[in-house]
């Protein structure tokens, strides 16, 4: 027991004196070993789901304060303040399946102006979403899903 909290101690003490040299090394192998490392992350990451979880819930708030998430927004308040109750007045429904309720707005493209955005109920709204992912998805040259 000594022994092992010895040797604790001895490796807080190197790792605080060698820290530029650790770092180095560290720089080095991903470098030289970059499959590799990306095996070891992974391997990482499945051995330790709810850290990873932890992690990406408290850095989500940080990533969404881009400049890019800023102008998103500034469009999607404005949509919603403005743009919603002209086209509800205007199409009174879905403009797929003709449903009243759980009206959304869908921006086809983050513009602020009525031909870039659709009324949706909210299921349709997710569908076309759903869609879009399934399109970006990379394809082999037959067609299949990568």
């Amino acid at each position: 027991m000594i022994n092992k909290e010895k040797n604790k101690e001895y490796q807080k003490r190197y790792r605080k004196k060698n820290k530029s040299k650790i770092l180095e090394k560290q720089r080095e192998f991903y470098k030289n070993n970059k499959k590799k490392h990306i095996k070891e992350v992974r391997k990482w990451q499945d051995k330790n789901k709810q850290k990873v979880r932890n992690y990406k819930r408290k850095y989500k708030i940080k990533e969404r304060k881009t400049e890019a998430y800023k102008e998103k927004k500034k469009i999607w308040d404005y949509a919603y303040r403005n743009l919603k109750p002209l086209l509800i007045k205007k199409y009174k429904k879905c403009q797929k399946c003709d449903s009243k309720e759980n009206l959304e707005l869908h921006h086809i493209e983050y513009k602020n102006n009525l031909d870039n955005v659709m009324l949706l109920c909210k299921s349709c709204h997710l569908k076309i979403h759903k869609l879009n992912k399934i399109k970006k998805r990379k394809r082999d040259k037959k067609g299949r899903l990568i």
